[in-house]
């Protein structure tokens, strides 16, 4: 699934959701997993010199019975040394989906 949430993992969080009691708290937490299983998914492809990251489209495919990935928009590029400076800013804004931030550090 999306966001590296596996679909048993997505299952057992929703029935825990749906045993707390408090509504308050309940929507909370609907809220935050809405903005896990929405946020984009970002994905880097290794070039000569450089890093590309496209934001991703996840789908199921019936006929190979499994869930694969399409390049959607490309968001921009930068090079091996670059990421290799800032590469725990990068990985944690590409984890959290934040694409104008993410967009920052990119050449484009």
């Amino acid at each position: 699934m999306k966001n590296g949430l596996k679909f048993k993992e997505v299952k057992s969080e929703i029935t825990r959701i749906a045993k707390i009691e408090d509504p308050n708290v309940c929507q909370k937490e609907v809220r935050n997993l809405d903005k896990i299983l929405n946020a984009p998914k970002v994905r880097k492809i290794k070039r000569s010199t450089y890093y590309d990251l496209y934001t991703v489209i996840v789908y199921y495919d019936k006929v190979k019975a499994r869930g694969s990935e399409t390049p959607d928009k490309k968001l921009g590029k930068i090079s091996f040394e670059e990421y290799e400076k800032k590469k725990t800013i990068i990985d944690d804004l590409i984890k959290k989906g934040n694409i104008e931030e993410l967009k920052k550090y990119l050449i484009i």
